[in-house]
């Protein structure tokens, strides 16, 4: 038994790490302590300060002794919420006192508990990851019997910031398993007992298209569904890969008039701004940067939907 133990599941987008990680939770909810399932287009949820007071109460919902000691510690000190979330709190203090002391005081539990973070790599914001710099500073610090296990993309670094941890790292090296779910789930979402014995070398054909990715399954699926025209009668013309796909999606977008020039397309100006722009933006700045009237940016926003979602606040994302 290592202290500390580290578990990185790291695979490229698309590939299910937070399928995996929701089964995980939904299964084995009873060795879950916490999770926290990280959002790129959400502040808040990158606060390491709002992740770790989610984490302290969701130990305190599972570990009864813990719960005495937090309840303390807030009634002794009568602190608050807004206080403990503002600047004058700081993170190690928060740290200290809700999570590294009483956690350590309690008598160790008759199981291991493990921290579930999903899509860490999606805590960056500007090249900065304050979710990932608050596990590399603090987490060390937790009792032995408390574990970690993250998900991230491989391309973003996160295994050097965790090396003092010596964390097990997982790749999907098992192709063959991953294409086993791929046939299972065309099989199970698209075909029935009853469509004879060419289903496998349909089921082959899409699982060639899908290049491996489950997220491009699940589009597959889906424009499959949209079409009245068979499976069989629609596989040559269906896009080969993510990529592709998404290539078709924004010709279809950006060029529903074949004589028009795509850079004049309301959509494609949307995008550039969306994509550039260093926070979401609200539908009203994009409309009145390119002098669109409500109609028009309407439109342009439901084609985009696509690629870019538009939150309560009126903000694409």
């Amino acid at each position: 038994k290592k202290k500390h133990k580290v578990l990185v599941l790291s695979a490229m987008a698309g590939l299910g790490k937070t399928t995996i990680a929701a089964k995980i939770l939904t299964e084995r909810h009873h060795i879950v302590a916490a999770h926290h399932f990280c959002l790129h287009n959400d502040s808040r949820n990158r606060d390491p300060k709002v992740m770790l007071l989610s984490i302290a109460y969701q130990i305190a919902e599972k570990i009864p002794k813990y719960r005495e000691e937090l309840h303390s510690l807030i009634n002794e000190q009568q602190l608050t919420n807004d206080f403990l979330l503002g600047r004058e709190y700081n993170l190690m203090a928060l740290f200290n006192q809700f999570l590294k002391v009483p956690l350590n005081r309690i008598p160790e539990p008759d199981r291991q508990y493990v921290i579930l973070i999903d899509a860490l790599d999606e805590c960056d914001d500007d090249g900065k990851n304050d979710i990932l710099e608050c596990i590399q500073k603090y987490f060390l610090n937790l009792p032995s019997w408390l574990r970690l296990f993250v998900t991230t993309r491989p391309e973003v670094p996160i295994m050097e910031k965790l090396v003092k941890f010596e964390p097990e790292l997982i790749e999907p090296t098992e192709h063959k398993g991953n294409l086993l779910d791929l046939h299972n789930f065309f099989g199970n979402l698209l075909f029935s007992s009853e469509d004879g014995d060419c289903v496998n070398d349909v089921i082959d054909k899409l699982i060639e298209k899908s290049e491996g990715l489950f997220i491009y399954a699940v589009l597959l699926v889906e424009t499959i569904r949209v079409e009245e025209s068979g499976i069989k009668e629609m596989l040559d013309q269906l896009p080969s890969g993510i990529d592709e796909f998404y290539e078709e999606q924004f010709r279809r977008i950006f060029y529903p008039d074949k004589n028009l020039n795509w850079e004049y397309s309301l959509g494609w100006k949307f995008v550039g701004l969306i994509v550039t722009a260093v926070e979401p933006l609200h539908f009203k700045v994009l409309q009145r940067l390119t002098e669109s009237t409500d109609n028009e940016s309407k439109i342009a926003i439901k084609s985009l939907s696509r690629f870019f979602s538009q939150g309560a606040d009126q903000k694409l994302h």
